[in-house]
């Protein structure tokens, strides 16, 4: 269920403009949920997921500290999907 509703509400916001095709993103953790960032301001998310970070695996979480770098639309739904499931 994680996982439907993290990829209605990025293809919501893809569909209103709120996220771009061909921007490039970075997933970091915020409050405890992976947030997805405009990969030119990583200061201020463009959408927060209802992922719980410490739900994943020790590899995602660690990742998701560094962040996770991830170019166009496709891509973005894919790891998300991953993420949720």
């Amino acid at each position: 269920m994680k996982k439907i509703l993290a990829l209605v509400s990025v293809l919501l916001l893809l569909s209103t403009g709120a996220l771009a095709a061909s921007d490039s993103y970075v997933l970091l953790e915020i409050d405890g949920l992976v947030g997805v960032f405009l990969e030119s301001d990583t200061d201020n998310p463009k959408y927060v997921t209802d992922i719980v970070v410490l739900s994943l695996p020790s590899g995602d979480r660690e990742m998701l500290s560094e962040g996770i770098r991830v170019d166009g639309e496709e891509a973005l739904r894919e790891i998300l999907e991953d993420l949720g499931s």
